[in-house]
């Protein structure tokens, strides 16, 4: 994914930095929404008691 850098030897005008801005926000709300789902992912297996049948049937894979 490009990612906007800042050049010293370009000058930016109100446009590009509201580009820069809306992308980085953009990059902002795709993390949070990760984050929520690892949280909500481990509170179902918290809440349905199967981690240890997860990580029972992990072991078994990558062999």
């Amino acid at each position: 994914m490009a990612r906007a850098t800042f050049s010293p030897s370009r000058r930016y005008g109100l446009g590009d930095a509201l580009t820069m801005l809306a992308k980085k926000l953009k990059m902002s709300d795709k993390s949070q929404i990760e984050d929520k789902s690892n949280l909500d992912w481990k509170s179902f297996k918290q809440e349905q008691k199967i981690e240890e049948d997860l990580s029972i049937h992990n072991r078994g894979k990558n062999r």
